[in-house]
């Protein structure tokens, strides 16, 4: 497993995102008050790296790899299930 080093933002979003059911982007601008822009390139990020998963609005098994601004409110974002121990683990330490 590869270590995490995250930033500030991408900090904020992982401690905002319910772990058990994810978030869509609505709730993560709400809860993070940052910018649309801002918040799906942090989102992006961990989405490029592996942290996360992006699914589609109604079909809960599409996975999106490319998430379009205008789809981030409607979007869930969830913890990747494989790097979701390792996540709990560094929260714990943060």
């Amino acid at each position: 497993m590869k270590a995490i080093k995250l930033s500030g933002r991408e900090r904020t979003v992982i401690r905002e995102i319910d772990a058990v059911s994810g978030s869509t982007g609505a709730e993560l601008l709400e809860k993070t008050n940052l910018e649309e822009s801002d918040l799906l390139g942090v989102l992006t990020g961990l989405i490029t790296v592996g942290l996360f998963e992006a699914f589609n609005e109604g079909d809960s098994n599409a996975v999106m790899d490319d998430v379009p601004l205008d789809r981030l409110r409607a979007t869930r974002f969830e913890v990747n299930p494989a790097y979701a121990q390792q996540i709990r683990e560094w929260m714990r330490r943060s």
